[in-house]
Formats: C-alpha cells, structure tokens, sequence
C-alpha cells in the first residue's frame, strides 16, 4: 500500500501561493520487463524486485566489507638472495617489466624522456610538427642503437633467458619499446609488448606492419603506407573511386591512444592467467599506467589466490595504491640478481630480519644455502 506524504510546514500557510496538487502529486510509475517478457510487466512495488534489490543491497554491502575491514596485506622488505631463492622454487614465473630494465643497456625510460622535455609521447604531438619531429627524431636514434653493437642484453635480460631455457618463465609482459630480448630468442619467445616496439612500422588505415625505415621520418611529415598504394592502383584500372591511402608511423604507443593489438594481448594475458604461476615479478616499473597496473593486479591476485607470492622490485618505492598487490619488496637494482656475489651492505629493516632468522629456524632455507641466511643474520648483529 502507498503512503500519504505529509505536507512539509512551509506549506501550511493557506495565503502562500504555491500549488499543493504538484507538491503532493506522486511521481509516475514506469512498468519494466522480466527477462523480456511482454506478459508480465513489473512494477517498482513488485515484491520480487524489492528481493533482488535486497539481495543487491546485501552483496554491495558485503564486497564493501571485504575491501575496508579485510585483512591488508603489508609487504616484507627482503634482499637480492630471498628473492633468487623465491625463484628457484617456483616452476612458473610472470615478469611484468619496465623500461627501467633497460636502463643498465643505455636506454632512456619514458619518465626521463618527459622530464627532460625532448618529446611529450602524447597523442596529441602530431598536431604540431615541432613535437612530431622530436619524436621521429627520438624514435630514430633508439632504432639506431638497437641496431649497434652496443645494445646488448644486460644480466636481467639473460636471467629471464634462462628462466625461459628451463621451462619457468611463462610469460614476459614488457612496456619497454626498445626490442632488447630479439637478441635473445628463448627470451624473445615468451615476450609480449603493451607499448608496441621501435624496429617496426604500423599503417593507421591498414594495419600493416613493416620493418623501420628511418629515412621515411626525418621530418613531420607522415609518408603514405605502400600497401594501400597498391591496393588503390588496382581500383584504378577497375574504374572505381581513389580513396586515400594510409599514413605510417613508428609502431609506438602513444599516451592516451588506444592499441592496435589490444584483442590479441588480452588473449594471451588470459592464457597466462589459466597457466597458474606461483611467481610474480614487477620490475623496473611504477605502474602508473592504468593498462599494465590493470595487469599486474590481476596476475598478483590470481597468484596470491593460489598460495604464490607477488614481489616489487625497483630502486624505488612502490606507490601507496599498489603496494598492497605484493608480498615482497626489494629496493634496488635489477641487474643483482643474475649476480652471484653476496652484497656487503644488506640495509634490510628489523621486520626482514625477523622474517628471515623464522625462516632460518623452520628450516626453510637448503643446506646450501644455510651459511648465506646466517652471514646475513650475523652481517646485521655485527655491523
């Protein structure tokens, strides 16, 4: 039964001028369908939908529950030798990388390019040709280098090799552009790029891809794609309208500029996810892209779910709104790990020291690897 509405104390004055019909006027009803059905209409009073938005109300209240008074994971500061251990015992290993990987191999990252004001990497650059021609211009000497005998893969590269050599790396997930692991083809294998990469050449209207050629971008000029140069040539004899041919550019993302790819990468993401790693590494990112933060956090859910570890590992600090995504946090460079010297300084907080002497006194360490764990206790006690 509807209610009468009580008519609010402003309006009790008879010598206001104010139509109390449209004040008490109930608003409208507007019949919805169930499941389409054309012979029972719904109303809003319905009890059935006063018990789905119940049960709505509930779930809401529930998942809310979940996120604000659940339990937040606090990650553990460690060092380079937890983190080779953590690797050695997993069998299926993601790395979700960085350009800061590349840093060691003479590669600028994106944060330094934009801070130092060579070129944007915005959509927006094409519009202006003095930002077009610092990009093609950037775009080129990166091609440049790769090419040379400089550009080599540094030690992290050949740890992911060799990870992929024994059948542990799963999947490599890379926002860098620069095509390092080409040289590495075990690498290369299980590697898929979410910003495009530098050697390549992408049509805008066809989606060809080709082989960088960088006497075509010396300027802000565009040049036209060949392939539909050739495909409109064959109208031409038919008689048929010339439409115009596509523009190539550097086969690179741009900020803010959707992928081309973005239904292939998505497939094999969800492949990754069906395989069941029990290792996820973040490296030499801040995920502060919503793309690859998206990623990371579904891989470091799904592993965590099934009793796998998710670990940082940066020079820096992981942001406030992800850091809850990992379990282990290492502070420094990447290039450690394929190290096989133990580090003189460890720096490790108390926290990780306690973390590690349980460890030590479960049992958890090998034999072999007994007199590290206690170098580092005692490294702490003594230094």
């Amino acid at each position: 039964m509807m209610k009468s509405r009580s008519v609010p104390a402003a309006y009790d004055n008879q010598d206001a001028n104010v139509d109390l019909a449209s004040v008490l006027k109930s608003k409208k009803r507007k019949p919805c369908q169930l499941d389409g059905s054309q012979d029972r209409p719904i109303t809003i009073d319905d009890p059935e939908s006063a018990e789905r938005g119940l049960k709505r109300r509930q779930f809401g209240q529930q998942q809310r529950r979940q996120h604000t008074k659940g339990p937040i994971r606090v990650p553990i500061p460690v060092n380079i030798i937890r983190v080779r251990e953590l690797l050695r015992s997993s069998r299926k290993v993601v790395v979700i990388s960085g350009a800061g990987i590349s840093a060691n191999a003479g590669f600028s990252t994106f944060q330094q390019m934009r801070k130092s004001e060579r070129v944007s990497f915005d959509r927006s650059l094409y519009s202006l040709p003095v930002e077009a021609t610092k990009f093609h211009s950037t775009i080129c000497s990166m091609f440049a280098r790769t090419q040379s005998d400089a550009c080599q893969p540094t030690p992290f590269h050949k740890t992911m090799a060799t990870l992929a050599q024994k059948h542990k790396l799963t999947l490599h997930i890379a926002q860098n552009i620069d095509c390092v692991e080409q040289r590495l083809p075990d690498l290369e294998a299980k590697t898929v790029r979410l910003h495009g990469r530098v050697d390549q050449m992408r049509c805008q209207k066809c989606n060809w891809v080709g082989a960088f050629q960088p006497r075509l971008f010396q300027g802000a000029d565009l040049p036209s794609c060949s392939r539909c140069v050739e495909r409109y040539q064959a109208r031409v004899s038919q008689g048929k309208r010339i439409p115009n041919p596509g523009e190539l550019r550097p086969d690179v993302l741009l900020y803010n500029e959707p992928h081309p790819d973005d239904t292939g990468i998505w497939q094999t993401i969800q492949r990754g996810l069906r395989k069941r790693p029990d290792l996820v590494l973040i490296v030499g990112t801040t995920l502060k892209v919503p793309g690859a933060l998206s990623i990371a956090t579904n891989f470091c859910r799904a592993t965590q779910s099934r009793g796998g570890v998710a670990i940082w590992m940066s020079k820096e600090e992981p942001l406030s709104k992800v850091r809850h995504l990992f379990d282990y946090v290492f502070r420094g460079d990447c290039d450690d790990l394929a190290s096989r010297e133990l580090p003189r300084s460890f720096n490790i907080p108390d926290l990780a020291l306690n973390q590690l002497r349980k460890q030590w006194s479960l049992g958890c360490f090998s034999t072999a690897k007994t007199r590290w764990s206690r170098r580092l206790v005692l490294s702490d006690r003594l230094g």
